[in-house]
């Protein structure tokens, strides 16, 4: 077993995506886990995906393959929308370790590195139903000036060419005084602009306490 692993994250699609690789990756390092380029040879890569079009996945499945091909050894983490509603397209690939899906997506991190402490490759399936409230996710480090705060998650139109729903739920909205707390934190941290994002923020209950 490795004293100190190191990982690197591949993210497409949105705004919430991005966030969310983020905040996947301040849990790792938390961990004690090294944050690299994803062109570099490590022993985690996750790849955070899209399905909003069929080119979203083509790419997606051909950067797994490309994580595949660049260290066979690796642990490869597959999360995002093309996990959650596709898990047995990606499941055909042979070398994924983990098919996570949307709901409680923080926990990929311990996910992994509980899989990879004990040296388990063995494919898992990971797709858990959708609860009525946001999973508690937050960063509190930023790589440019501006950082995203996720502050909504999810969709409850069900507009009949639309897969987000589906995707990634209902709408979940991240309580007020938290939202504050992530902002304090980044402002200390030096950042100089937050963006508020979602997948449907015209849709964030305020009346959340």
């Amino acid at each position: 077993i490795r004293d100190r692993y190191t990982a690197a994250i591949y993210t497409l699609g949105c705004k919430v995506n991005f966030y969310e690789s983020e905040a996947i990756a301040e849990a790792l390092s938390r961990k004690g886990v090294e944050i690299r380029e994803f062109d570099e040879i490590c022993d985690i890569y996750i790849i955070n995906t899209c399905t909003v079009t069929a080119d979203s996945d083509k790419k997606a499945l051909r950067i797994i393959r490309r994580a595949v091909n660049k260290n066979p050894a690796a642990f490869i983490a597959v999360t995002g929308c093309l996990a959650q509603m596709k898990p047995e397209l990606i499941s055909r690939i042979k070398g994924v370790s983990l098919i996570s899906g949307n709901e409680d997506k923080i926990s990929v991190a311990e996910r992994i590195l509980a899989a990879v402490s004990c040296e388990n490759r063995e494919a898992t399936v990971c797709i858990l139903p959708f609860t009525d409230t946001l999973s508690d996710v937050s960063i509190d480090a930023f790589q440019r000036t501006r950082a995203y705060i996720k502050i909504e998650d999810g969709c409850s139109s069900h507009c009949a060419y639309c897969i987000i729903p589906k995707a990634r739920g209902p709408v979940r909205s991240k309580p007020r005084e938290v939202i504050l707390r992530e902002v304090e934190a980044l402002v200390r941290g030096g950042c100089k602009e937050i963006v508020l994002t979602g997948i449907e923020i015209s849709s964030y209950q305020f009346d959340i306490i």
